[in-house]
């Protein structure tokens, strides 16, 4: 089966896989450089974000 790993373009670390095909875009989360990472399908491009907050209704916040 082949497949391609999805890195993190500022730390180099691999952070998923992609079965070349699926039609749904690749999100994953690099904990080294706290970034959200997402390689779309169709344009073959990746793209890093930030990742947000998770906070619940009592105010509390997770930490990603």
């Amino acid at each position: 089966m082949e497949y391609m790993v999805i890195c993190c373009p500022c730390c180099g670390k691999s952070v998923a896989r992609y079965d070349l095909k699926g039609t749904v875009d690749v999100v994953a989360d690099c904990k080294r450089c706290n970034l959200r990472i997402t390689y779309h399908v169709g344009t073959k491009e990746i793209t890093k974000k930030k990742i947000p907050q998770k906070n619940t209704s009592s105010g509390m916040t997770f930490r990603g």
